[in-house]
């Protein structure tokens, strides 16, 4: 898969997430995973931001990146 080509469903996806298409959790969150239970409060310092289906969403810490958030 990592070697293949981009199809075009997954090329409008992803022009969807860059020019507008962000919700909660993952408004402004730069990191997921799926744990194996429960999702930590923080994860590599980063504040936990919700939870969507099985993936746990984390935004950079307050005070990082605010030119990114005033948007």
């Amino acid at each position: 898969m990592f070697y293949q080509r981009a199809r075009e469903s997954e090329r409008r996806l992803a022009r969807k997430n860059l020019e507008y298409w962000r919700d909660y959790p993952a408004k402004y969150a730069l990191w997921y995973f799926n744990p194996y239970g429960p999702c930590p409060p923080t994860w590599y310092n980063q504040p936990f931001a919700g939870r969507f289906k099985q993936h746990c969403f984390y935004e950079p810490a307050p005070g990082t990146c605010e030119s990114v958030y005033s948007r």
